[in-house]
């Protein structure tokens, strides 16, 4: 019980963390107006909790799709793309079933791959939703969404 409590006590604190530095962003990218590329903690702050949590971090992604979608003024389309795209990060929990959480956080091989097919798992889930819903090539949407986000990437 007191497990579950901290559980739930953490996810609430990382989801209030997360949407603070989500508005700190979308107020600071007001400042380069015309700018494509954003930063966002969204990548960082979910595997973060992935790794405390397990698939429950993957509330965080979801939750900084719909904040971010809100905040930049997204449509419902938009809104879609992020909060179910961001979910391709669970695309790295593959990693805890092969190798361990202990392996990959001891490892830095590991703990890279395991950001890297995050990333990946996004910008490819992104592309796909985003060709279901406005047409246009998988490949073409999933490169935008590698190259507009390379720099979240790095923060992860």
């Amino acid at each position: 019980m007191i497990k579950e409590k901290y559980m739930v006590i953490d996810l609430l604190l990382m989801c209030a963390i997360l949407c603070l530095l989500e508005f700190a962003s979308a107020v600071a990218i007001g400042f380069f107006p015309g700018e494509v590329y954003t930063l966002s903690c969204m990548l960082p702050i979910t595997l973060i909790s992935m790794m405390r949590w397990g698939k429950w971090g993957l509330v965080h992604a979801i939750l900084g799709g719909a904040v971010y979608s809100i905040l930049y003024g997204g449509s419902i389309a938009t809104l879609l793309v992020y909060t179910i795209g961001n979910a391709g990060t669970g695309l790295s929990l593959i990693l805890f079933n092969l190798y361990g959480k202990d392996k990959i956080r001891s490892k830095k091989s590991l703990t890279i791959l395991y950001c890297l097919m995050a990333f990946l798992g996004v910008s490819l889930l992104r592309g796909i939703i985003a060709c279901v819903l406005a047409g246009g090539m998988i490949i073409d949407n999933c490169i935008r969404f590698l190259t507009t986000d390379a720099l979240s990437a790095l923060i992860a």
